[in-house]
């Protein structure tokens, strides 16, 4: 209980402050810093020194001090966070209660960023179960480069991002959904390849389709780069489709990871060889904003998307 009650304010001051602000006493009292506190919430220095203003002056006590590069509790704010904490948590609970996501009944579009290999990977099973599951649900797809997550989910441009492991602040949530590898597909039939192994030498004595887009060189060239080495590359191409076709039809070669080689519907035409280096890819993962950590309707999406690609085939 607070032991200076000249400084508490009454619950009718209190139903008129912003409750949020109680979040941000919490998250400055766990990492005894403001830009640290600021970096938990997504909002900038700005921001939270404005809100630990607000807060003093609701509270009428310093609550922090500094003590050199710490943001230090003062009597009166220990003596009160753990009736705040109690607080935040009724309030949560009660936020469920009110607002519970019926996927059944919902009209909702997500908005997920998405490169063409992850969008291969997860959008066939995803649509075809929330055709069963919440046929009101309706999802938009968005090209999200590595670098762009954070501003993607901060801004609210999308909801959810599937990608390679990459770091992220302290904003960004993120679950490892499941690891990759590379695969080398060619024609069955190939003039070289048909019916035995591929190795390294093969590898680059070969000509070779790459499906770059605006991204770039692929994970293989990365890592044959390292090395030293260099393949051929007689044609680079924007879609996965394009390159199947010119590998059905030529003894070209087409890398690409185990993951979307299971959802070509032509696989019973290719045979599938093992990447002849060993070049592991990062995880794949899943990265939502902290502020929809406790979303109804995000929360159930990432929980749909785990099991997806945990079965890696459908619900």
């Amino acid at each position: 209980m607070i032991d200076s009650p000249e400084k508490t304010p009454s619950l009718k001051r209190l139903r008129r402050q912003d409750l949020n602000l109680f979040v941000v006493l919490d998250a400055i009292y766990r990492e005894q810093s403001l830009t640290a506190a600021g970096e938990r919430l997504g909002l900038t220095q700005p921001a939270m020194s404005h809100a630990l203003r607000r807060l003093r002056e609701m509270m009428g006590d310093d609550l922090f001090g500094r003590q050199g590069a710490s943001m230090t509790p003062t009597p009166f704010a220990r003596n009160i966070i753990s009736d705040v904490r109690r607080a935040l948590l009724i309030l949560e609970g009660r936020l469920h209660e009110q607002r519970r996501f019926d996927p059944v009944n919902a009209n909702q579009i997500f908005r997920l960023g998405l490169s063409e290999r992850t969008e291969i990977i997860l959008l066939p099973n995803l649509i075809d179960w929330l055709g069963r599951e919440a046929p009101g649900v309706s999802v938009v797809s968005t090209d999200t480069r590595p670098d762009g997550i954070e501003s993607g989910l901060a801004n609210g441009h999308v909801d959810l991002v599937l990608e390679a492991s990459v770091p992220v602040g302290a904003a960004i949530r993120r679950r490892m959904l499941a690891q990759d590898e590379l695969v080398v597909a060619v024609r069955r039939g190939h003039s070289v390849l048909s019916g035995r192994s591929l190795s390294l030498e093969q590898y680059l004595a070969l000509n070779h389709v790459l499906v770059a887009g605006n991204r770039g060189a692929g994970v293989e060239d990365h890592e044959l780069s390292r090395r030293g080495l260099r393949r051929t590359v007689v044609v680079q191409c924007q879609s996965h489709k394009s390159a199947l076709e010119i590998i059905l039809h030529s003894d070209i070669l087409l890398t690409l990871s185990r993951l979307e080689a299971e959802t070509i519907t032509t696989a019973d035409e290719l045979e599938f060889h093992p990447f002849p280096l060993d070049a592991p890819m990062p995880p794949l993962t899943l990265y939502w904003h902290a502020s929809m950590q406790d979303d109804p309707a995000n929360s159930w999406l990432r929980q749909a998307i785990s099991l997806l690609m945990l079965n890696n085939k459908t619900l």
